[in-house]
């Protein structure tokens, strides 16, 4: 209510505005008094309506098939103590929570923790609280999910998640010298896949035999050594591929 305490002239009249913030979905009945020490107390009964909100924010995401990109969601907690929010992903056409419940079928998105422990609000204004959210795509174009995050006393907050994934982007270039490079690769995929292993200057090598088995979601590393061969430059690529996906690509500079 503001103003809380007032002063109304003689003969005249006084307006109050009285706000009203749902936190969940639910009806009740409260009072509202007014005292004065000349005219004693005016009581109002009011029929409070928490309604469902109306719309859901969207966030974008946009990676190539092999990376990951991070984006924040945030949400207002009102409540006047730490107050614990659950998070949970719904993919499009099947509900699944943002654990790493292994019985749970893959998703695209994921967050490093379930539960939030919002810190306590010391104003009627909230205090803001953040959510991280990754994209991995498992899959070249788009993925779609709904967040939800939700707590007994502090509300629910919900979000739409649309993901674009595009072919791997090239890397590099690597330079390889002395005891030669490591390269990092992530099988982007939930299930395990045989990648073709081709570098095309034979003064380049690698320890790691192609076909390379990875396991889903699994991360190698993949050595390279150089060495001059002669009638060839100190420029080569190293490329990995499965299936018909276009291949990923890491460029190579050799350094004697």
């Amino acid at each position: 209510m503001t103003p809380e305490n007032f002063t109304v002239p003689p003969k005249s009249e006084f307006g109050l505005e009285i706000s009203y913030r749902p936190l969940i979905v639910a009806k009740a009945n409260s009072r509202f008094i007014l005292r004065s020490n000349e005219l004693g107390e005016f009581i109002y009964m009011l029929e409070l309506n928490g309604l469902p909100a109306v719309s859901a924010r969207t966030l974008h995401f946009k990676a190539s098939l092999g990376s990951d990109i991070v984006q924040t969601f945030k949400f207002m907690n009102y409540v006047k103590k730490q107050t614990a929010y659950t998070v949970r992903i719904e993919k499009i056409g099947a509900k699944i929570a943002a654990s790493k419940d292994p019985k749970l079928p893959p998703i695209d998105f994921t967050v490093d923790n379930p539960t939030i422990n919002a810190p306590p609000s010391d104003t009627h204004d909230g205090v803001e609280v953040p959510c991280n959210i990754r994209f991995e795509p498992s899959v070249v174009g788009e993925s779609r999910a709904q967040l939800t995050v939700t707590s007994p006393e502090g509300g629910e907050y919900q979000c739409y998640l649309i993901g674009t994934s595009v072919v791997p982007q090239p890397k590099g270039p690597y330079e390889v010298a002395g005891k030669g490079v490591n390269i990092d690769f992530k099988n982007p995929f939930f299930e395990a896949h045989d990648f073709i292993l081709r570098i095309d200057n034979p003064s380049f090598t690698s320890g790691a035999k192609s076909p390379l088995k990875i396991d889903g979601r699994k991360t190698i590393n993949i050595s390279v050594n150089y060495k001059q061969t002669p009638g060839h430059s100190a420029n080569g690529r190293l490329t990995l591929q499965v299936g018909d996906l276009p291949s990923w690509t890491f460029y190579l500079q050799g350094k004697a």
